[in-house]
């Protein structure tokens, strides 16, 4: 399945109250390609802390849920950031990783080991409840749980090795300081 056709079926099941931390590369391009949110943060020249990030975000808003669309390359360079999460396991988090082999934000270099990476087991082996989704006919029928029931949860979503295209220009990023003071404003709190 091509990754912006998965983000689709996600981005259909949450709410406007719903923060979204998105990894550098792929993912922030086409979920930002589904139209803007406010409560969509993009990380910028940070490969591999958007789960971090999330987990920061999830214990600071209770009240919220987070979730996080990293690619496998950067859930690769930070695997560390999922045993933390497992143990705070705050029940708003979810994690899905993109899983197309490659560090497609830099020319879909192979992963190392690419073919035998199993996310879903590495996050169960690090103390994390996870899942492996493979198709998008899986993903249509499990999405509605996997965004709404409580507890922290990293998904590995099986994806195509796509071409990476530019932003949209009218869903660019704002540059990070707009983004802070328009992601603050969404929240309630004034920048």
């Amino acid at each position: 399945m091509q990754q912006r056709e998965a983000m689709r079926v996600l981005r259909d099941q949450i709410s406007a109250e719903d923060i979204v931390i998105l990894g550098i590369g792929s993912p922030n391009i086409d979920w930002l390609a589904l139209g803007p949110r406010e409560l969509n943060f993009s990380i910028f020249a940070a490969m591999g802390l958007a789960q971090s990030f999330g987990l920061g975000m999830a214990l600071a808003q209770p009240e919220r849920r987070v979730l996080v669309m990293e690619g496998d390359g950067g859930v690769l360079m930070s695997l560390g950031a999922i045993s933390s999460a497992a143990e705070q396991a705050p029940p708003n988090l979810k994690h899905f990783v993109f899983t197309n082999r490659s560090f497609g934000a830099t020319g879909n270099q192979p992963l190392p080991n690419a073919a035998r990476l199993d996310f879903a087991a590495a996050a169960r082996a690090l103390g994390a409840t996870s899942c492996a989704i493979q198709t998008l006919e899986e993903l249509r029928a499990y999405a509605p749980r996997l965004i709404c029931e409580p507890g922290y949860l990293v998904v590995s979503i099986e994806t195509d090795q796509g071409a990476l295209h530019d932003f949209p220009p009218e869903n660019r990023p704002p540059m990070p300081l707009q983004q802070r003071a328009r992601f603050l404003r969404a929240m309630g709190l004034e920048w």
